[in-house]
């Protein structure tokens, strides 16, 4: 008779609930701990004034299907909200204003985020050799290093955090 493992996940954001979910679902006993007064961490929606409202990380890949086979799972698949085709524009707030998010070269060099060096900083991008894999980098420090310091600092944090 195999003992049944009791297990404190600390922290009730997307990682500690998926965490918590994973061990319940292989028989262990398992305690969520949760310093707040609601689970989810960073992802959470709220309405004001008729507009819903997301904050921190809200959106995956369409063709994640671990994270679409985990809502299936806790019931909530039905709860997916597709993106809208308008959301294929992304925005960042910089320099006092909305910017609309380069995708492509003819929006980067059209864009006001950057200036005319850090433009052809990360047009020169694919000469850029590649890191050791033997080294481990951050994000912030691969974007650096692929695209220069200027997109790390004013960039990175928005994709990372679910843009």
């Amino acid at each position: 008779m195999s003992k049944r493992h009791r297990i404190a996940v600390i922290g009730g954001g997307i990682s500690g609930l998926s965490c918590a979910w994973e061990l319940s679902r292989s028989g262990a006993d398992v305690l969520l701990v949760e310093a707040h007064e609601r689970v989810g961490g960073l992802v959470r929606s709220g309405h004001t004034d008729g507009y819903l409202f997301e904050w921190g990380p809200n959106s995956f890949p369409s063709t994640a299907t671990q994270i679409r086979g985990l809502a299936a799972e806790v019931g909530v698949e039905d709860r997916i909200i597709e993106a809208s085709p308008d959301a294929k524009v992304r925005y960042i707030y910089f320099g006092r204003r909305l910017e609309p998010i380069p995708m492509g070269p003819g929006d980067l060099m059209k864009s006001r985020i950057f200036n005319l060096r850090q433009k052809l900083r990360i047009m020169m991008e694919p000469l850029i050799p590649k890191g050791d894999p033997e080294k481990p980098e951050s994000v912030a420090h691969f974007i650096a290093r692929r695209f220069g310091p200027a997109p790390a600092r004013t960039i990175v944090d928005a994709f990372v955090s679910g843009v």
